[in-house]
């Protein structure tokens, strides 16, 4: 509630979709800023339970790397080449893949943090969600990274270095 400066969310077992249409041609008309921002979401709720899982099996933090790069190598694409419509449907299927549980199964103890984060900022100012993630992300990483060193390492190997080629 702008009003009041609050931005109030609810979500259970009732609220999620039990089916999910994907259409590349209807996200045609998704603006760069937007694809942007989703990506930025999309990427934030992978390293949330990536990072901060008490348990996570070996099966869950490889595919949450395999969706993080494609989330990142779909969005380049897409910057590059709006019309790519296998791009596109890429990217809606890492984001299916990422939102729906799958990514949770056999985790534990995670929380969402840069979304907590996050909320506080876009109920005071008129940021966009995932504007407001891509601004948190990288400062929560700094201030969390000596709480899960590994997994730290383990990203800065498998997803940085595939990225960059470092």
């Amino acid at each position: 509630m702008k009003k009041h400066h609050e931005k109030l969310s609810i979500g259970n077992d009732y609220t999620r979709p039990v089916v999910s249409v994907l259409s590349p041609a209807l996200m045609a008309g998704v603006s760069r800023d937007y694809l942007v921002y989703s990506a930025a979401d999309i990427i934030s709720h992978l390293i949330e339970v990536y990072f901060t899982a008490t348990v996570q099996p070996a099966i869950q933090s490889r595919l949450v790397e395999a969706l993080l790069n494609t989330v990142i190598e779909t969005t380049q694409t897409l910057i590059a080449s709006p019309d790519d419509e296998a791009a596109r449907g890429e990217f809606a299927w890492a984001a299916t893949l990422a939102q729906n549980g799958l990514i949770l199964s056999g985790c534990a103890g995670f929380s969402y943090p840069n979304h907590a984060i996050e909320h506080s900022l876009s109920a005071l100012f008129n940021v966009p969600h995932g504007a407001g993630l891509s601004v948190v992300m990288p400062a929560w990483m700094k201030w969390y990274k000596n709480r899960n060193t590994p997994q730290f390492e383990r990203f800065a190997k498998i997803c940085v270095r595939t990225q960059f080629g470092r």
